[in-house]
C-alpha cells in the first residue's frame, strides 16, 4: 500500500485538534484511517458488534493511537482512527482483536477503507465524503471477466 498524503487545508475541511506534534507551531503529520462497514444481513449483527467493540478497545489502548471513534452514518458503521504514523496503525491492524475481526469480516460485512497522512484531521462530514470518494472496497466478490473464446 502506498503512503498517501492529503492536504486538507485547501479542501474546505475544518481541521481537527489532534496532531502528533501538539503544541508545535508546525504540527507533525498524523496518519488517519477511515473505515465504513455494512452488515451483509441483520443475522450478523451480534458477531459484528462482538468484534467491533473489542477492536475499538484495542485501538484506543494501542501505542501510537491519538484518537479512535465510531459513528453510524446512513446504515454504515464508520470508524475514524488517528495515529502518530502509518507504522503504528499497521502494528494495530495485524494484531489482537482487530486481526481476528479482519479474518471474520468477509463473512459478515462489506465495506471500504481509506488511510492517509495529513497535517489536520478532517471533521465527520469530510470523513464521510472522503470515505465515499476514495475508499478501497473490501468484502465484495470480484467477478472474473468473461472469456472471449
Amino acid at each position: 500500500m502506498e503512503n498517501r498524503r492529503l492536504d486538507l487545508d485547501g479542501a474546505g475541511c475544518d481541521a481537527g485538534e489532534v496532531t502528533a506534534g501538539a503544541g508545535d507551531d508546525d504540527p507533525a503529520p498524523v496518519y488517519v484511517s477511515i473505515t465504513g462497514l455494512r452488515l451483509k444481513t441483520a443475522f450478523h449483527a451480534a458477531w459484528f458488534w462482538w468484534h467491533a467493540i473489542r477492536s475499538m478497545m484495542q485501538a484506543q489502548a494501542a501505542p501510537g493511537n491519538l484518537r479512535a471513534e465510531a459513528r453510524a452514518i446512513g446504515g454504515v458503521q464508520h470508524t475514524l482512527t488517528v495515529w502518530t504514523n502509518r507504522a503504528a496503525m499497521r502494528r494495530f491492524l495485524i494484531t489482537g482483536a482487530h486481526a481476528k475481526a479482519m479474518r471474520a469480516f468477509p463473512r459478515i460485512a462489506t465495506g471500504s477503507t481509506f488511510g492517509f497522512e495529513t497535517d489536520s484531521v478532517p471533521d465527520w462530514g469530510d470523513i464521510h465524503r472522503l470515505w465515499h470518494e476514495r475508499g478501497i472496497v473490501y468484502g465484495e466478490r470480484q467477478t472474473e471477466p468473461e472469456s472471449t473464446n
